[in-house]
């Protein structure tokens, strides 16, 4: 909290302790603070108050921040470790999980969240109030370099966010055999369910014209992405939920059909606001 004098002065900072009390003079009702030099630790609300006598009756005032909401997770570590298989274990433990529905692990090669792609599925959440490790492997580096993290969390309510980056210096194994195979396919949208925004990776092998079209239930035409000729890569647009008219759709489940060349994917996405 921060105190505030009768002229608009702050008295401390937003992170400081003070003790008060009160007490009646004449038609009056009074507030005497003391700031606390003990920064609220040790706190004995039998002890007299410890630091400076913060002067101002009766025009003293305190003015406190709005509680902030509150996250779904909260993490007590993040880290990786090297498997005796020489594999990426990405390990974290969280406190207490509310309202979670699960975790994606994300991986680029620079620092650049921005750019990261998901490499995990869904790795659903238990939802306790006592601490629960995880782990996810990944599998798929066999290139020596230095790679970056990130652990993005899903609540039920639409909350995202993210943990990390952590880097990693990896190297390959002598019989590593060149670099990780990369096949045209549309990726695990993410989240899933979403509100109000998805993230749909997708890889393509060769240089392709890309078009996504996602479709309600009823097999009509919600949204359409004509994203042109696409170079060979790792690929992520994102859809807000809008149709092609600007509106905003409603719950439910969509289809989402990538079409590369000749090539066609599908994936489904829930939108659960």
């Amino acid at each position: 909290m921060i105190a505030v004098n009768a002229s608009g002065e702050s008295i401390g900072n937003d992170d400081d302790y003070f003790h008060c009390t009160t007490y009646r003079n004449r038609a009056y009702r009074s507030l005497v603070c003391y700031q606390d030099s003990k920064g609220g630790k040790g706190i004995d609300p039998d002890e007299p108050p410890e630091g400076e006598l913060i002067e101002g009756y009766p025009n003293i005032k305190f003015d406190f921040k709005e509680d902030q909401p509150l996250l779904p997770v909260e993490l007590t570590s993040f880290f990786a470790t090297i498997s005796n298989q020489n594999k990426v274990n990405l390990n974290w433990v969280s406190q207490t999980e509310t309202g979670l529905i699960g975790y994606y692990v994300l991986r680029e090669t620079e620092n650049n969240l921005s750019n990261a792609n998901v490499i995990s599925p869904l790795i659903n959440a238990s939802n306790t109030s006592q601490p629960k490790a995880y782990m996810y492997t990944d599998t798929e580096l066999n290139v020596s370099g230095t790679y970056y993290y990130w652990l993005q969390y899903n609540g039920l309510d639409g909350t995202t966010g993210f943990n990390g980056p952590i880097e990693v210096k990896y190297e390959a194994n002598s019989n590593s055999n060149g670099d990780i195979p990369l096949v045209t396919s549309l990726d695990n949208v993410y989240p899933n369910p979403f509100n109000p925004i998805a993230y749909i990776p997708f890889s393509l092998e060769t240089q392709s014209e890309v078009k996504i079209n996602i479709y309600n239930t009823r097999g009509q035409v919600v949204k359409t992405f004509d994203l042109g000729t696409q170079d060979k890569g790792h690929h992520r647009i994102t859809w807000d939920g809008s149709d092609n008219n600007g509106n905003l759709s409603g719950n439910g489940i969509y289809y989402i059909v990538m079409k590369a060349g000749k090539e066609s994917f599908q994936r489904k996405a829930v939108l659960m606001k």
